[in-house]
């Protein structure tokens, strides 16, 4: 179960990490590094099941790679949450945040082994010497390295905040939440590494050497189980843009009126024009028919109406749906009234009927005959 557990992880993880890097929606530099991540992480979880379940052997060289990975965790992080410092942003000082893990790796070509492969021991801990200095070294850099990268990046979205709220926006936009979700995530992993670096200090680890080992693999799973399900459950977070978005209108001054008239504006189109009835509406869409940027739009969905813009698409399809589906007498399926309002499949009008009325399309219909 627990095996079965771990490569599902990783195989979930290697499998969004594909369709990060070939989604040509939304914003794809950032798709991009998050899909970098994911590989990673899942490439860690692979290590670990070779080694400790089919018995492949590697080389202290490949061992101290992989030791490497999670020195790419908070800087990979760090530009996906952060547009500003991110390699799109045309600066090379990104470069210096690869600098640790690039140490690392060069730290490796001093322990090749010659012959085809070194013996497995030699990367036990509890051996003496040089090399259980350097793991131990390497894992306490691990830890003040993603402790410094925990920090820098609640700084920067903490600013991003203020500077927000200094706009009128009293509302965390989807990518906000993301964002703080994500790091809330990466915090849980940097508390088992502090518990899996202590229990080394403290002698602990040698008595439960597979237990601990296991919980530090099991948090990365549970770290991607958690990502994928985020992005089944809000799909936007990758086709939409609200990285770039939010970059953007963060340094748009709006006055009260102007946001007044802009959701006028955008409500009267709403109702009359009914837009929403494309199922493969964008907001691009939405910003040319009525002459307004993109970002603006974005922004007065989010502060005016406290959603995002998948939200408030579907609110516009549920509440049509709601009304037709108030007609005991009308001979409609409740199929074809989810694909009249704008859903592209049943499965997607349930999850957004349910979450806008908390009940179901078949539910509210019997409740209203």
């Amino acid at each position: 179960m627990y095996t079965t557990l771990l490569s599902f992880g990783a195989l979930q993880g290697f499998f969004l990490a594909a369709i990060l890097f070939i989604q040509k929606r939304g914003d794809r530099i950032a798709n991009r590094i998050l899909g970098i991540l994911l590989l990673l992480l899942s490439s860690n979880i692979a290590f670990f099941l070779m080694t400790e379940f089919y018995e492949f052997e590697i080389s202290v060289s490949l061992f101290l790679v992989i030791q490497s990975l999670p020195l790419l965790y908070g800087p990979l992080l760090y530009f996906y949450t952060n547009p500003a410092g991110a390699p799109s942003s045309g600066r090379n000082r990104f470069i210096y945040h690869f600098l640790p893990a690039a140490c690392v790796v060069v730290l490796s070509l001093l322990f090749l082994l010659p012959g085809p492969g070194a013996e497995i021991e030699a990367l036990k801990i509890n051996h003496g010497g040089f090399l259980r200095t350097v793991i131990l070294c390497l894992i306490g850099s691990q830890l003040l390295h993603m402790l410094f990268y925990n920090v820098l990046i609640l700084r920067s979205l903490n600013s991003d905040k203020k500077i927000t709220q200094g706009n009128g926006n009293r509302h965390f936009s989807t990518a906000d939440r993301w964002y703080r979700q994500l790091i809330k995530g990466y915090s849980f992993f940097l508390m088992i590494m502090t518990l899996f670096y202590l229990s080394i200090i403290s002698g602990l680890y040698y008595s439960y050497k597979d237990e601990m080992t296991h919980f530090v693999i099991l948090a990365i799973s549970i770290f991607i189980h958690a990502i994928a399900f985020k992005t089944y459950l809000q799909p936007e977070i990758i086709s939409d843009s609200p990285r770039l978005i939010s970059a953007k209108y963060n340094n748009v001054s709006l006055s009260q009126t102007q946001k007044d008239q802009y959701r006028n504006l955008l409500e009267s189109y709403m109702e009359q024009q009914k837009p929403y009835h494309a199922s493969e509406l964008k907001l691009n869409d939405l910003a040319g028919a009525l002459s307004i940027q993109a970002h603006i739009i974005s922004r007065i969905i989010n502060e005016q109406f406290g959603q995002n813009f998948f939200d408030f698409i579907n609110s516009y399809r549920i509440e049509e749906a709601k009304q037709r589906l108030n007609h005991p007498e009308s001979q409609e399926t409740i199929l074809a009234i989810a694909f009249d309002v704008g859903f592209n499949s049943k499965t997607a009008f349930n999850r957004a009927f349910k979450k806008h009325t908390r009940m179901t399309p078949s539910q509210f219909k019997q409740r209203c005959q």
